[in-house]
């Protein structure tokens, strides 16, 4: 018998690895097969201490992910070991509080009322609504992933299905087609120059097979509206260039979210050249830096939050405050000392802000700022305006088949605003 999250007595293992595991440099696909066809064996021959072991295994390959925790939290619990159930639950209801985990029977068999009363408090906080944003404006119903503001309420944004830099000036929308999909913008406003970055994916209205893994940086004079850089990455790899960002030297970075690597623009030799790599990072998102140009924030999607020190190249987890978590961290953003996250795989999807100790490596206070916003459909990306965050709150990443065909059901997309305290 499969394991069936919906089911009240059984809990769902049904999920793809390829999506699970999307990046392992130590762990092969075959390797996580192997643990999962174990644990599955072990659930259906109710050997529940094998179940245990394949179980932690995964979580040692992909710590705190809530697929993952959902079995441990099961394996616990078919185990009799209630203190660990409920304390792998409350990690789980930082990342994934959906109210379906706790109806499962089997989930639950092993506590107590007081732990299954505590856990129940916990969801109902997790779940709250909060709603400071304010609708700014919409833009075309388009799949729209990033967006930068031009100055003189002019903005670019950048389109994945139908790739190009659309235009928008509060009134009138105009195009720039691209030959990839374009996955965020940024704009040097003393230079006019508008930079981004584009990556091949196979939600792309011109994907070709032949052209997977191909990515490139690019600079347009807003001045003339000409092309005057773009860079493609041509080594063996794989790549998505997902985010890209100016640090307060200059200095132009951009993330990868299929190689743990960070690469830095030479205005020199007009390359993008590695500066930083990790093997703890496995999809790299938002970059971001602190004003005093000593620090750079880096979102790794799978787990976690790091700080680099831009002169040593040191890097540090950051730690987050007790109740928070930086897991599925999309967008990042750095106001004064105010690091701004929108996490988009969390359950529900969240925007957030923490108050920092960056000597410490470590967020001191955190502070949920939008989830439960009838808007929300995958948010992503933003820019700021002095304290005023604007983000895009219905990316359309959910609007593909399974053929990643766009589907018909299309909507304007809302852009909201936060201000930052």
């Amino acid at each position: 018998m499969k394991f069936n999250f919906t089911s009240k007595k059984f809990f769902v293992f049904s999920f793809f690895l390829s999506l699970l595991f999307v990046s392992t440099s130590v762990f092969s696909q075959k390797t996580l097969n192997d643990y999962f066809e174990g644990l599955q064996s072990s659930y259906d021959q109710k050997k529940y201490d094998s179940m245990l072991y394949y179980a932690k295994i995964l979580d040692t390959i992909r710590p705190n992910h809530p697929t993952v925790l959902r079995y441990l939290s099961l394996s616990y619990s078919l185990n009799k070991d209630s203190k660990q159930t409920e304390k792998t639950l409350q990690k789980l209801a930082l990342i994934y509080a959906e109210p379906s985990v706790l109806e499962n029977e089997e989930l639950i068999s092993s506590l107590k009322k007081s732990q299954l009363k505590r856990l129940q408090k916990l969801w109902n906080t997790q779940n709250e609504k909060v709603q400071i944003s304010t609708q700014a404006f919409l833009l075309p119903a388009r799949h729209i992933e990033g967006l930068t503001s031009l100055g003189e309420n002019k903005i670019a944004f950048a389109c994945i299905n139908k790739p190009a830099i659309g235009f928008w000036d509060g009134k009138d929308t105009s195009y720039m087609e691209m030959k990839m999909p374009v996955m965020n913008l940024f704009y040097e406003e003393a230079t006019q120059k508008l930079w981004g970055v584009m990556s091949e994916l196979e939600n792309s209205s011109l994907y070709k097979e032949e052209n997977k893994g191909k990515a490139a940086i690019f600079c347009i004079d807003t001045k003339t509206n000409k092309k005057i850089v773009e860079y493609e990455l041509s080594d063996s790899l794989d790549h998505v260039l997902g985010e890209i960002k100016q640090a307060k030297d200059g200095t132009i970075y951009c993330t990868d979210s299929q190689n743990p690597i960070i690469y830095v623009w030479n205005e020199q030799t007009q390359k993008l050249e590695e500066k930083w790599t990790n093997p703890k990072w496995r999809s790299l998102q938002g970059i971001t830096f602190s004003e005093d140009g000593k620090w750079a924030f880096v979102a790794d999607y799978s787990s976690t939050i790091y700080q680099i020190n831009i002169q040593t190249g040191k890097i540090n987890a950051l730690e987050a405050p007790k109740g928070f978590s930086f897991k599925t961290t999309d967008g990042l953003y750095l106001y004064k000392n105010t690091l701004i996250t929108v996490q988009n795989g969390t359950s529900p999807m969240r925007v957030s802000s923490f108050e920092l100790d960056m000597q410490n490596q470590k967020a001191k206070t955190g502070k949920i700022l939008e989830q439960q916003n009838i808007y929300f459909g995958e948010p992503t990306n933003g820019f700021l305006i002095g304290n005023k965050f604007y983000y895009i709150a219905n990316s359309q990443w959910g609007n593909y088949d399974k053929e990643n065909k766009p589907k018909n059901d299309w909507k304007p997309v809302v852009v909201l605003m936060i201000e930052i305290e």
